[in-house]
């Protein structure tokens, strides 16, 4: 259980933005069950206080019971969070996934990836992908509203033949629809009215699918620029001073379990949105951390602190409570 407290007390502080550090987190337990040394209550020395002394001692001084315990959550962190399905501990990496590797590279605090390096259970360039691809749609998205193609309604005439569907510009997954904002259907012989509609609509449709079509290849031609952009920008903010993170007294590196607390409205107030107003250098890349499928402040699941604990509950049994 004392490994497990930092994830369940940490992830309980729901109102902050941690969408990111699912997978640090989940990677810090299961390191801590494969540590060589293990703290471990010190009972010769409890006193009257609540908190329970505790020493550290090497894996393989522990007892039979305790030795097999230990291995019995090795496993079970392994089948939970590395999908290890099978009945032996096998030392695979928690495997990250696009749940928790959007937020993990648009969060400022982790996109560095310095946490995932050489971890099996990361393919940091699929990742990358991932971004860019939703980068895309957030920026097709984007587009049409700014355009008002999507919020455009325009009632179907029933009594002609040849009428459009209503009107607005509807974009998932690369696939367009869109039609006419005026119904000018006219009957000429040979051709019918229906006819004409539909060559008049495909006319349409083709336009703006080439439209979409410029827009989306300029996204994926900025995109390099503004990842790049952002990241430059991220080496630059001075975590140290901003609130909410703690600053070791020992002066050493930061990590992230120092910036859990930090305050990123000010981040990204201070320095991303002040700094790139129009949106020109950094792209939608701000907005997208606080405000899209990856976005950081999206909470973890609310059961996360029970599928920690449920570990020892199926490792420790009556009476072995050690």
């Amino acid at each position: 259980m004392n490994l497990s407290k930092p994830a369940t007390s940490l992830v309980q502080t729901e109102k902050l933005q941690v969408a990111a550090f699912r997978y640090p987190l989940l990677q810090d337990v299961v390191d801590g069950l494969r540590s060589t040394t293990i703290s471990v209550i010190d009972f010769p020395e409890i006193k009257s206080s609540p908190k329970l002394p505790r020493i550290d001692i090497a894996a393989s001084d522990m007892s039979a019971v305790g030795q097999t315990c230990l291995e019995r959550m090795r496993l079970e962190a392994e089948r939970r969070f590395c999908e290890n399905d099978s009945e032996e501990v096998n030392g695979s990496d928690v495997l990250m996934t696009e749940k928790d590797g959007l937020p993990t590279l648009l969060d400022p605090r982790t996109c560095s990836c310095t946490h995932m390096i050489n971890r099996t259970g990361v393919d940091i360039p699929a990742l990358r992908k991932d971004v860019r691809e939703e980068y895309v749609r957030w920026g097709l998205r984007a587009h049409a509203y700014r355009t008002g193609s999507d919020t455009e309604d325009e009632s179907e005439d029933e009594s002609d033949v040849g009428a459009l569907p209503k009107a607005g510009l509807q974009v998932a997954d690369g696939v367009l629809s869109d039609d006419d904002d005026e119904e000018e259907v006219v009957a000429a012989a040979p051709r019918s009215a229906g006819a004409a509609s539909k060559s008049h609509k495909k006319t349409k449709e083709d336009k703006k699918a080439a439209m979409l079509e410029e827009v989306e290849s300029k996204l994926r031609t900025d995109w390099r620029r503004h990842w790049k952009a952002y990241h430059e920008q991220v080496a630059k903010i001075p975590w140290r001073t901003v609130p909410g993170v703690v600053v070791p007294k020992d002066e050493r590196e930061l990590i992230w379990k120092d910036l859990w607390g930090a305050d990123v409205g000010v981040v990204m107030r201070e320095h991303f949105f002040k700094v790139d107003p129009d949106g020109s250098k950094f792209g939608h890349l701000p907005k997208m951390a606080l405000a899209s499928k990856g976005m950081m402040g999206a909470l973890m699941a609310a059961s996360f602190c029970e599928r920690i604990n449920s570990c020892a509950n199926l490792v420790e049994q009556p009476p072995l409570h050690r």
